[in-house]
């Protein structure tokens, strides 16, 4: 039940180190950067939940997205930038709309973690789920994740990934590009 508070400051001239203090205490010391470093991050990177992760050199190759019985895959072509729209042709995409895509779907939101365990899986539309989506990145298994129905709010919506038991929300603008993907591929 103890709360300690430290202000940190400027980095020690050899970088090592950077310099800290703990209030209420005259002292002046000084904590291993690489710490410092993983302290600020908490502040200007803060580890949100995610139904997916795409960082670092895994990349998105691939997504399917299904929606009320419609359903399109989208992939990268191998060694290029370039992606496709996989229905009983191939298409490319349309590179200004995918342009806007992209990045939501490489860093996908989530309001919150609702709940640890879902116990009645039919309460959040997650039972028969109307929305089942598969993304694939270079170096991860594939995840599977399910869109529910909306917060009574009306501002999020539920989701699930396929093999946990966590509860989520997110945004029902993301949802609904998500949705889009099935309804509305972005051709060109």
């Amino acid at each position: 039940g103890l709360i300690y508070e430290f202000h940190m400051g400027d980095t020690t001239p050899d970088g090592q180190n950077q310099y800290a203090s703990l209030v209420g205490d005259p002292a002046l010391f000084t904590v291993p950067q690489i710490w410092a470093q993983v302290i600020n991050k908490l502040a200007t990177e803060p580890p949100y939940a995610r139904l997916y992760y795409v960082e670092g050199n895994n990349t998105l190759v691939h997504i399917g997205v299904a929606h009320n019985g419609q359903a399109v895959d989208y992939e990268k072509q191998p060694g290029s930038d370039e992606w496709r729209i996989l229905t009983d042709s191939e298409s490319p995409v349309s590179q200004d709309k995918w342009s806007e895509i992209l990045p939501s779907l490489s860093n996908p939101p989530v309001a919150q973690v609702v709940s640890n365990k879902i116990d009645e899986p039919a309460k959040y539309g997650l039972e028969s789920p109307q929305t089942r989506v598969k993304v694939t990145t270079s170096q991860e298994e594939p995840v599977d994740f399910y869109l529910g129905s909306a917060t009574p709010d009306g501002q999020s919506r539920y989701a699930q990934r396929r093999s946990g038991q966590e509860l989520f929300t997110v945004p029902e603008t993301w949802a609904k590009m998500i949705e889009r993907l099935a309804t509305e591929p972005p051709y060109p």
